[in-house]
């Protein structure tokens, strides 16, 4: 996977899902802290950020299956 651990990947996917729920409660703007930089939230950018967080998810998938499928290298049954 890489330059992520799954915390990592975690808390990026937490700070966007809290920045859009203040956004969309209402908060005329929200500072998100990626780790690497500030961004601005409004509303304006919820598509953005929405984006943001299914990246995330996504690498999150994909480190999880690689995780699972770690290990093994074939499986087949027989009667």
């Amino acid at each position: 996977m890489g330059l992520y651990s799954r915390a990592d990947i975690i808390a990026k996917i937490v700070a966007a899902e809290t920045a859009i729920s203040t956004v969309l409660a209402g908060g005329k703007s929200y500072r998100l802290n990626d780790g690497q930089g500030d961004i601005q939230v409004t509303r304006e950018s919820l598509s953005t950020l929405e984006a943001y967080r299914k990246y995330w998810e996504s690498r999150l998938s994909e480190l999880e299956m690689e995780a699972d499928n770690s290990g093994i290298v074939s499986f087949e049954v027989h009667r």
